[in-house]
């Protein structure tokens, strides 16, 4: 998997506002047809984030992914 180049990201969206926006779209879809949950929901904002920051602002791959459980 190769993440879009930053401009990709920023043409189609603008703005982390309207990326969220978008993905929450489909989140809401998701919800309302049992598909996602809200702990679901929650995980998918932090992979949302991740992915915006990688693609768009350079940043580097965390060393665990949000989708990882936590150990306590």
């Amino acid at each position: 998997m190769a993440l879009r180049p930053a401009d990709a990201a920023t043409r189609r969206y603008g703005s982390r506002e309207a990326y969220q926006a978008a993905c929450d779209a489909v989140d809401d879809a998701l919800e309302e047809a049992g598909y996602l949950e809200p702990t679901g929901r929650r995980l998918l904002h932090a992979v949302e984030d991740e992915l915006w920051d990688r693609a768009v602002l350079g940043a580097p791959a965390p060393q665990a992914t949000p989708q990882e459980p936590l150990h306590f």
